[in-house]
């Protein structure tokens, strides 16, 4: 699996959009109200209320995807013909993740799935969330939640949301990965140096 230069600026456009997180000065959730059902599934949950630091996280949040958007359709208009070989994508915000605390982006899902089905991406590397967490595939779609290389937020997967094929929340890890030929190969390693989860990539397949 080798990325195309096309959507190489992707990802990199993407990293420079999202920015990372920071450690300190991160505003807590917000707490579940009474507009939360409790069998409302912890992806799709609604928060509140938001504190003045919330609310301009969204808002932030919303100009980035406005951003995603103008960047696709260049995307769109630079790359008319889909690539031959698969591609891997790599940002911040999860499309799919079990965090408590964050959790899937629903909207940025809304903006990039489509484009990763279109141009043929086999695996996603994001973060946000810290733990490690590899979400069952998603139409076809490899993706990796890597948040924990820094820092740990301990036991924050939610083991019901019914998107974890293999999850780590108990200490910092990090992930190392070959790629040869179609395949990918990978390890993620505890800080005491334990594999906690490995496996074996096939590239993803177009059917024209």
């Amino acid at each position: 699996m080798s990325a195309t230069p096309g959507v190489v600026s992707l990802v990199a456009a993407a990293v420079l959009t999202l920015g990372a997180c920071t450690r300190e000065g991160s505003p807590p959730a917000p707490p579940a109200t009474s507009e939360s059902p409790e069998d409302a599934p912890p992806t799709e949950r609604v928060v509140g209320p938001l504190s003045p630091a919330d609310a301009q996280a969204l808002a932030t949040m919303d100009d980035r995807l406005k951003e995603y958007l103008d960047l696709h359709l260049k995307l769109e208009r630079s790359l008319p013909t889909l690539p031959t070989e698969a591609t891997q994508e790599i940002f911040h915000h999860p499309l799919y993740s079990s965090g408590d605390r964050h959790g899937s982006d629903l909207r940025l899902r809304e903006v990039l799935e489509p484009l990763f089905l279109k141009y043929n991406v086999s695996v996603v590397l994001t973060g946000h969330d810290h733990f490690y967490e590899r979400v069952k595939p998603q139409k076809g779609i490899a993706y990796f939640v890597v948040g924990s290389g820094g820092q740990l937020r301990r036991r924050n997967i939610d083991r019901g949301s019914g998107l974890t094929a293999s999850g780590f929340d108990t200490d910092l890890t990090f992930m190392a990965a070959e790629i040869t030929g179609d395949e990918m190969y990978f390890n993620v390693i505890s800080r005491p140096g334990q594999i906690v989860d490995s496996g074996v990539l096939t590239r993803r397949k177009i059917t024209p």
